[in-house]
């Protein structure tokens, strides 16, 4: 069933609109670094080591010149078996609840040049302790430099105060040839784009009405089907890499790609049978990468 995800996912990637919603000003203070660690709360995670980091020169994104980045070795303070761990950097913002918001930011990992390592970091946005979407090295070879960015939508829920920021944490603990880790260019503004939400009415098994508003007008939705609520990171190479779902990766399936209307909004009507009403739902819009309730 996973592998039928991510077929549907490639080619929702095909038709969804490629065009990127409008960038306001940056509601991050000091994304750049310019100002050493200005404006940010940095800190170790429960058995993490890293903080306090370094500012340094680095070509964090190969596309921008070398600029002043953050800079940490992350990893266990005392080994214990599956736990990730490292260090957190976040800021504290004021947002509107029911707006969606895009943040992103780049980061690399570098290798001793001597040395390979299992893992050469995670990297997670983070939102209210919450991660909404990471990116893993993996294995890193010795010398190597790995080097992306990862970005997300997110609706807030509340008006007030949320923390937002960064994780950066590796399964092991660190030594003097552990790889390090860099961050740069924090970018988050609001996208002026309402909450994206799922009701569902009818009769089940029987026919199902599928009502969802606040998708990008015009565009594809994904109405995704579980067995059980859990958790489930879209994978590397599909739409929406990085996504973390509020579904189990039980059975999960994409159970249609309706088309919003020019207003953001639809109506699905699907027949469904006694083995699926037990599940679990939620949408996701191809284009910003926002999920429903």
């Amino acid at each position: 069933m996973i592998r039928s995800l991510l077929a549907a996912l490639g080619a929702m990637a095909s038709i969804a609109s490629s065009a990127a919603p409008a960038r306001a000003q940056n509601l991050f203070s000091n994304g750049d670094f310019s100002s050493g660690f200005t404006g940010w709360t940095q800190r170790n995670t429960s058995n993490g080591v890293g903080s306090p980091g370094f500012i340094v020169g680095f070509q964090t994104n190969p596309g921008l010149p070398v600029s002043p980045a953050a800079r940490h070795v992350v990893g266990q303070q005392v080994y214990r078996i599956g736990q990730r761990e490292g260090v957190e950097l976040v800021q504290y913002l004021n947002l509107q609840s029911g707006c969606s918001y895009q943040i992103s930011f780049d980061w690399a990992a570098q290798a001793d040049p001597l040395y390979h390592n299992g893992e050469g970091g995670i990297f997670e946005i983070l939102v209210d302790g919450q991660s909404i979407a990471y990116d893993a090295v993996g294995i890193i070879g010795a010398g190597s430099l790995v080097r992306r960015s990862l970005s997300v939508q997110f609706t807030v829920q509340r008006n007030g105060a949320h923390e937002v920021g960064a994780r950066i944490s590796r399964p092991h603990i660190v030594d003097p040839v552990s790889p390090r880790q860099y961050v740069d260019n924090f970018s988050m503004s609001s996208t002026g784009q309402r909450a994206l939400r799922l009701a569902l009415s009818g009769t089940c098994p029987g026919t199902v009405a599928f009502d969802i508003s606040g998708a990008t007008p015009s565009g594809i939705v994904g109405l995704l089907w579980a067995r059980s609520a859990g958790t489930f990171v879209i994978p590397q190479g599909r739409t929406c890499a990085g996504t973390q779902l509020r579904l189990s990766g039980q059975g999960i399936q994409i159970f249609g790609t309706p088309r919003a209307d020019a207003t953001g909004n639809l109506r699905f009507l699907a027949n469904v049978s006694s083995g699926v009403c037990s599940g679990a739902w939620q949408a996701i819009d191809a284009t910003s990468c926002r999920t429903s309730n």
